[in-house]
């Protein structure tokens, strides 16, 4: 499957949380099953709206950004 890239072996993350903030429905999905398939689990917003909303109560590790979101932009939300 040309959409998902080579799996490089057992991830050793533990199963950490990440939030992917992305407004492309399509692109939110390929880059949630790439980090999946890394053995990640990942919570998805679609704009900083919704991540100011929800990175407080998500106990992510680590947030992942759309530099160019239609209602804020990565650099204000960091």
């Amino acid at each position: 499957d040309l959409r998902r890239p080579p799996r490089a072996g057992p991830m050793t993350n533990g199963g950490a949380t990440l939030i992917l903030v992305e407004d492309d429905p399509d692109q939110a999905r390929l880059y949630a099953a790439w980090l999946a398939d890394g053995g990640y689990r990942v919570e998805t917003c679609a704009g900083a709206a919704e991540f100011r909303r929800r990175v407080g109560a998500s106990g992510a590790a680590l947030a992942l950004f759309d530099c160019r979101l239609p209602d804020g932009d990565c650099i204000g939300l960091a």
